[in-house]
């Protein structure tokens, strides 16, 4: 059943869980889309089997596209960053976590082929390239994050959806998404088509919002790992692990970390939410410069630290798994 959302004018479409086929839901949340200001409702709605969360309706594939602007957080790091202090040390903080990444690959494999899937302006891909023998590639579909990673950082990579893209079969000894599975009409079949794509013994690492975080329980509606209408789906942790090991992918690792970027842009939902446009024009590159600036991260880190480490209850929850026989 397709539906014109009267508020967004765009086509919606009714679905059944990805992740068990039942039709039947409870309303979790009423969401709006605070990331990029779109106009319009949206309704998270809670799988009565499985408790796998998703928007319902969601937009169709065909008008999804619209929902990311140029100016999109993962896109926007395509743009030159000054030398500003705040911007020195954004540069710094990018290139530490994308070095993260690359050191928890690398706890299992130090080199081989590596595909990144959504790797909007390539820079993880840049990073592994550089302190790695690694052979990267990757696929993004916005066209604007494709030309930044092939004419600047000189990478191969595909403008596509992973929906439309055909991969060889035992082709990759790593494939990596980054916050991406949660976005996908069907990530089910997604994980099953990369799941094919890997070489024996290889690694699918992913990085989704951590349902069962402390972010989400003090934020509610405005956590940032809801994202509407972006993010269709919040995976419950044994779900997204049995859908690994339904296509052979056997987990061998998780740890949580991001709870600092993704509280943050969660209280910049909640402010949105609360003070009047014309404010929120005015207070929103003060807020992005003191939450990015080193005093405030500083005096926080500790507290991330226990959520993250300790308790492995942060908005991030990270995840490699292996392919079996």
């Amino acid at each position: 059943m397709n539906n014109v959302h009267p508020a967004t004018s765009c086509l919606l479409e009714e679905s059944s869980c990805a992740c068990c086929g039942e039709p039947r839901s409870s309303v979790y949340a009423d969401l709006q889309d605070w990331m990029c200001g779109n106009d319009g409702r949206f309704t998270l709605v809670r799988c009565n089997r499985c408790g796998t969360l998703r928007l319902n309706p969601r937009p169709t594939r065909d008008v999804m596209p619209d929902f990311y602007p140029s100016g999109y957080q993962p896109f926007a790091d395509a743009q030159p960053l000054g030398s500003s202090l705040v911007q020195m040390i954004r540069r710094f903080s990018l290139e530490w976590g994308l070095k993260r990444r690359l050191r928890v690959i690398e706890k299992y494999k130090s080199g081989g082929r590596l595909l990144e899937v959504g790797c909007a302006s390539g820079r993880f891909l840049d990073v592994a390239r550089r302190h790695g023998p690694w052979q990267v590639v990757g696929i993004e579909q916005s066209e604007n994050a494709v030309r930044y990673a092939r004419e600047t950082l000189g990478l191969d990579v595909v403008n596509a959806s992973i929906e439309d893209t055909t991969l060889a079969g035992e082709s990759y000894d790593v494939v990596a998404m980054w916050y991406v599975l949660e976005h996908l009409h069907d990530p089910v079949a997604a994980i099953g088509r990369l799941a094919q794509s890997l070489k024996l013994d290889g690694l699918l690492v992913i990085q989704v919002p951590h349902l069962e975080s402390v972010g989400r329980a003090f934020w509610g509606r405005y956590w940032a790992g809801f994202d509407a209408p972006r993010h269709l789906y919040v995976f419950p942790y044994d779900v997204i692990m049995k859908m690994l090991r339904d296509v052979g992918l056997a987990p061998i690792h998780t740890e949580c970390w991001g709870g600092y970027q993704m509280s943050t842009l969660s209280f910049q939902f909640w402010l949105r939410a609360h003070v009047a446009r014309g404010m929120w024009t005015m207070l929103e590159p003060i807020l992005r410069a003191t939450l990015g600036g080193l005093p405030v991260r500083a005096f926080l880190y500790p507290w991330f630290l226990l959520i993250d480490r300790v308790l492995q209850r942060g908005s991030g929850l990270t995840i490699v798994a292996r392919k079996e026989k």
